[in-house]
């Protein structure tokens, strides 16, 4: 008799602790809704600790929420919360009765991520760049869980994640969640930011593969246009940049921009068809100072060539003649383009830049007067 009273004595004693770490689950709970934070991690490490409790996965659902409501306050935090909830998971599939506590966790969802939410934001505010990162990053996969979920809710939640990742400097992750965000969003500024993660990554091949899926997506964007435009003019690949600059023209025919981009790749292939371009550029736009600018030294540089071409036909008076006036005539259409680039002209330096060219202009002219006049307005910007 003895032996069987000290078996149920310790049956009971067994029975009493496994319901006192129990109940250190249920304390977790109320003392977040206390909002008792640091309290129910005291709790809820405890219950986690215990043989029998951290086989429960209402454990670990609770260990998510604590975690998550302290995340705010610490970074580090965050990180627990998708492990814990993955343990849950686990623990749930492997029971004997797989999927009995699925409603259970799955209730729990929208509550934790709202907490990481703030978390993030918080974090942000804390210049905690990268554990802000991860507590978006975990409400979009916490999001991917709830049944029915539109992922398209959620771009403002990939964005979020790239943009705090990009603060830190962790471009791959950053590139990730903006290429994401490309896919489900309307604004082609996270291609734009994808894009600048793969330049710091000097990655030239998502480069160009973002940049023309930012097009393909959003063709009439012209910061996407130009942008690819750029990159291939920089790459050295001008067909490229040739073929999307004719596509766009023939989509937006009234943008001046496309034009000038022509133009500038264009000189390197055919003169005048650059020059017809910053004329279509400065005709389009009035107070186009970059396309004004270029169409001046475009004429004063082919000015220049004749004049060349003039020395090195000398034996032949005629010749020389004739190519010393188409100089002569280049000079003097350089000087309505630049006139209207020095007034038009954002700041002090682009306006000396085009009188700079002017006075080389009216000195070879021999137009003293005018001369005279660009040198005083010079002076004047000095």
């Amino acid at each position: 008799m003895r032996r069987v009273l000290i078996m149920a004595i310790g049956a009971i004693a067994f029975s009493t602790v496994a319901s006192a770490q129990s109940s250190k689950v249920s304390q977790a709970e109320n003392l977040l809704i206390l909002r008792k934070v640091d309290d129910a991690k005291v709790a809820i490490d405890a219950a986690m600790e215990h043989k029998k409790s951290s086989l429960e996965p209402a454990t670990f659902v609770t260990a998510a929420k604590v975690y998550a409501g302290l995340s705010a306050k610490d970074g580090a935090a965050v990180e627990k919360v998708r492990e814990y909830l993955e343990k849950a998971y686990e623990l749930d599939a492997s029971g004997k009765k797989p999927g009995k506590h699925l409603k259970k966790i799955q209730k729990a969802l929208p509550e934790i991520a709202l907490s990481l939410e703030q978390a993030g934001g918080e974090l942000w505010n804390a210049k905690q760049y990268s554990e802000s990162s991860k507590a978006f990053g975990n409400i979009l996969w916490i999001n991917s869980k709830i049944e029915g979920h539109n992922v398209v809710e959620d771009t403002s939640f990939m964005t979020n994640t790239g943009l705090a990742a990009m603060q830190a400097q962790e471009w791959a992750r950053g590139a990730e969640y903006f290429k994401l965000a490309g896919q489900y969003s309307n604004d082609p500024m996270n291609f734009l930011r994808a894009n600048y993660c793969y330049e710091q990554l000097k990655d030239s091949a998502n480069i160009e593969a973002s940049l023309k899926a930012g097009f393909e997506k959003f063709p009439s964007s012209s910061d996407m246009v130009n942008s690819l435009i750029n990159y291939y003019l920089k790459s050295g690949k001008n067909q490229e940049a040739l073929g999307y600059l004719n596509g766009a023209i023939k989509k937006t025919p009234d943008n001046a921009q496309y034009y000038f981009a022509r133009g500038c790749l264009m000189e390197k292939i055919d003169i005048n068809a650059a020059i017809a371009d910053y004329e279509k550029a400065s005709t389009l736009d009035t107070k186009y100072y970059n396309a004004l600018y270029n169409l001046g030294v475009a004429y004063y540089n082919e000015a220049q060539k004749y004049k060349m071409e003039a020395g090195n036909a000398w034996k032949d008076k005629e010749k020389a003649a004739q190519l010393e006036a188409k100089s002569t005539e280049m000079l003097k259409k350089s000087t309505a383009p630049m006139e209207k680039a020095a007034k038009v002209g954002e700041d002090n330096k682009k306006k000396y830049d085009a009188y700079d060219v002017l006075k080389r202009v009216y000195y070879t002219l021999q137009d003293w007067d005018n001369n005279k006049r660009v040198t005083e307005e010079m002076k004047n910007l000095q």
